[in-house]
């Protein structure tokens, strides 16, 4: 065995190898397109990651003969949470003061799972797209680190029966039990990722092969001899750059190819690595290897500052001033905190071990406590924690932003319809089929409206609320999508048919798949029931155009309304509504072409300080009053039609 290739010389090329990694992620979240593809410094992490733990368990085990999982456990745990609560922490707080308060709540649940090491369940279970939302979250990140924590929790355990049933050639027999599952996961990965993109994203099985990669190479390394002076290090490093770089299609079958590929020579640069003159050059440069000392404290760092920096101050001094803002933030943490508990025996330090137990744990509780109850407490405590948080929120002090935007504030008689008006699919069940008063706007029992959707339907409540000419309305939210339609819905509007004149079903549609799901269950109505659809609303995809940062900034925002058309195929599904509103009692409200009649559409006015859009897909409240105009004329011409 190359002993001193294990445990001592490859320091060097691996923090250089670690650094590498953590710049190309960084200029990625810079949202540089010519980095468009620097997120895979992340799975060469986990390949580093395979390699190093490898290298620790199997030092431990050549010591003591057997395999150390306490210490394991203890050492992962030292190296990864102090500093994972500190900036966690940090983050927090500064969002609480200087983010957007209608985002708090996700960023305290991103918060929260991210101590607890499971954010990439968090994200997916949201239904996350890490490629469209990264650049809007400050801890997006830390899907990563739910992944590394979830193999760290595993692997030890693996390697010790591995190690307990293996005697002779032992290296060689987990070499080749770790490629064979190594092969099963990678096959079923590209299986699932035709169907699943988020599932395989950030699914830990999705990613283990990942770490295996570097598991497998370490043990080969094992039984090598002390190799010729070679170049491949760096034949495999240009390869990957060459990927990094390489234009291909954005899908996610070839993604994971991509993904194979750069797990493949990464794994192939470690292990093949020797030294000479031209690999001292690039991996044995002090600024990298430097990087790489304090490449986790970088990680953690960098998306905060990028997020809060271009949140405030735009991309110009985003590109300019996030590494070293960054830079300095991690060697603070990296000496103070990394180093402190990495490598502090706290048996001999129980006086300032205690101490810190009691800050993390009270942390930890108020975390917890906050997230599981928030929504039992009391409208006082409830109005307590919402004041102060106004109070120390620049936003909120200066802009008005979460009243002016947040569609959680949209009322009817002052009831709020996210607190009475949700439904899910237990309600359905369960409910009785009655009305509920607090969702009822009612002056007589000529024309009521049936408004049922998700969160993009939600947004246009406000137009009917603020109306003085729309005297009936009901509101029923979803929290599944509007496509899916259940009895229940349809029962509801029958029975509004018992007691006025004409009643209109009234919901968003934003794809084709949703009408043709709401042509299909048509027949489920009673024949004087009449459908409104209210069309797709303008989209914004570029996110340094989002309403906040441009209120922030002072600056007008536009969207190009020919490329967004185009990118969510709105000119067919235009027509198609057109067609089908053509049917006697089928109206169609084109929201979009009021909103941007043009095709650079203001999102927000800076001279006259109007919002349309309160993120990337929603109206905000300003947005649906300034369809008031449009919508009464829409409204008397329905009711021409309807009598």
């Amino acid at each position: 065995m190359n002993n001193n290739l294990q445990f001592g010389s490859y320091k060097n090329y691996i923090q250089s190898l670690r650094a590498f990694s953590v710049l190309i992620v960084f200029l990625y979240h810079l949202n540089l397109d010519i980095f468009s593809k620097g997120y895979l410094g992340v799975d060469i992490f986990f390949v580093i990651s395979g390699f190093v733990i490898s290298q620790r368990i199997y030092k431990d085990y050549l010591i003591k003969n057997k395999i150390l999982i306490k210490n394991f456990f203890i050492r992962r745990f030292k190296r990864i949470f102090p500093v994972l609560l500190f900036v966690i922490i940090v983050c927090f707080l500064t969002f609480t003061i200087l983010g957007p308060i209608n985002h708090l709540r996700t960023n305290l649940e991103t918060s929260l799972f991210s101590i607890v090491g499971i954010s990439n369940i968090y994200f997916l279970k949201k239904e996350t797209n890490y490629f469209d939302t990264v650049f809007d979250d400050p801890l997006g990140h830390t899907w990563s680190l739910g992944v590394e924590e979830q193999f760290y929790i595993i692997y030890p355990f693996m390697i010790y029966f591995l190690f307990k049933f293996t005697k002779i050639n032992r290296e060689k027999k987990i070499v080749f039990i770790l490629f064979l599952i190594s092969i099963f996961l990678v096959l079923i990965t590209f299986y699932f990722s035709k169907y699943s993109p988020e599932l395989v994203f950030y699914f830990p099985l999705f990613r283990f092969w990942e770490f295996l990669a570097g598991c497998i190479i370490f043990f080969i390394s094992t039984k090598l001899q002390n190799k010729k002076k070679n170049t491949f290090s760096i034949l495999f490093l240009i390869l990957i750059l060459f990927i990094l770089f390489l234009d291909l299609p954005k899908n996610y079958t070839f993604y994971i190819s991509i993904n194979l590929l750069v797990v493949l020579f990464a794994a192939l640069l470690i292990l093949f690595y020797s030294e000479n003159s031209i690999n001292k050059i690039i991996f044995e440069n002090k600024f990298l290897i430097f990087i790489g000392n304090i490449s986790y404290s970088l990680y953690l760092w960098h998306l905060p500052v990028i997020y809060f920096i271009e949140l405030y101050f735009g991309n110009f001094a985003k590109n300019i001033f996030s590494f070293p803002i960054s830079f300095a933030l991690s060697v603070f943490t990296f000496y103070f905190i990394e180093n402190k508990f990495r490598y502090y025996n706290f048996r001999l330090e129980k006086k300032y071990f205690y101490r810190l137990s009691i800050f993390l744990f009270l942390s930890f509780t108020f975390i917890i406590t906050f997230h599981v109850f928030q929504k039992n407490f009391t409208n006082s405590i409830k109005a307590s924690i919402t004041n102060t948080i106004y109070k120390i929120n620049y936003l909120e002090n200066n802009l008005n932003f979460y009243k002016r935007t947040n569609f959680l504030n949209v009322s009817i008689n002052e009831n709020k319809i996210y607190k009475y008006c949700t439904e899910d699919s237990l309600n359905y069940i369960l409910n009785n089929l009655n009305l509920r008063e607090e969702c009822l706007k009612i002056k007589d029992n000529n024309l009521i409206f049936f408004v049922e959707g998700n969160s993009h339907t939600a947004n246009f409540v406000n137009m009917f609320e603020k109306s003085n000419f729309v005297n009936n309305f009901y509101y029923l939210h979803k929290s599944i999508q509007v496509e899916t339609y259940h009895n229940r819905s349809f029962a509801l509007a029958n029975s509004l048919t018992n007691n006025f004149k004409n009643v209109v079903y009234t919901t968003n549609i934003d794809t084709i798949f949703q009408l043709n799901s709401l042509k299909n269950n048509i027949h489920k109505f009673n024949e004087n029931i009449s459908i409104l659809i209210l069309g797709p609303i303008p989209n914004i995809t570029d996110s340094s155009n989002l309403p906040v940062k441009c209120m922030i900034r002072k600056i007008n925002c536009f969207i190009d309304t020919d490329l967004d058309k185009k990118k969510r195929n709105l000119i067919e599904l235009n027509q198609l509504i057109n067609d089908f509103a053509k049917k006697k009692n089928i109206f169609f409200f084109d929201a979009y072409q009021i909103l941007c009649p043009l095709k650079n559409c203001v999102t927000y006015n800076k001279e006259k300080n109007i919002l349309k859009l309160l993120d990337h897909s929603h109206l905000s409240l300003e947005g649906a009053v300034l369809l008031l105009p449009e919508f009464k004329n829409f409204y008397n011409d329905m009711v021409l039609k309807l009598n």
